[in-house]
């Protein structure tokens, strides 16, 4: 993980290594995502990638994209901001037993602070 100031943006990244459903960040504030981009890490894989926000409860409260198949390096890139209400999780699920799918963050400074993972 690292951060690193984009812009008065705050960028985290990571990778998924498993098929589980993962949080990559909970608010503990309300919080700008600004985008999410995920990529196919070793160049000839073809998992599934599904984004969804869960809330304070661990319920799914909506998909963002959802078994979205990605081909050898492709990018998706989800670049329409939305705010995170506080302990609310942004999560990423890869179809792939392996994950193989590297993922960046970009948020503002949330009210309050967040946590990753």
């Amino acid at each position: 993980m690292s951060d690193l100031s984009q812009a008065g943006g705050i960028s985290e990244y990571g990778t998924l290594a498993n098929n589980t459903n993962t949080a990559i960040y909970t608010s503990q504030g309300q919080t700008r995502i600004r985008s999410l981009t995920c990529t196919e890490n070793t160049g000839s894989a073809t998992p599934t990638l599904t984004i969804a926000i869960y809330d304070d409860a661990g319920a799914l409260k909506y998909t963002k994209r959802k078994a979205v198949a990605l081909t050898a390096g492709l990018e998706v890139v989800y670049n329409e901001p939305f705010y995170l209400n506080p302990a609310w999780s942004v999560r990423l699920q890869s179809g792939d037993a392996a994950g193989k799918i590297d993922w960046a963050i970009t948020y503002d400074g949330p009210s309050a602070a967040g946590r990753l993972r």
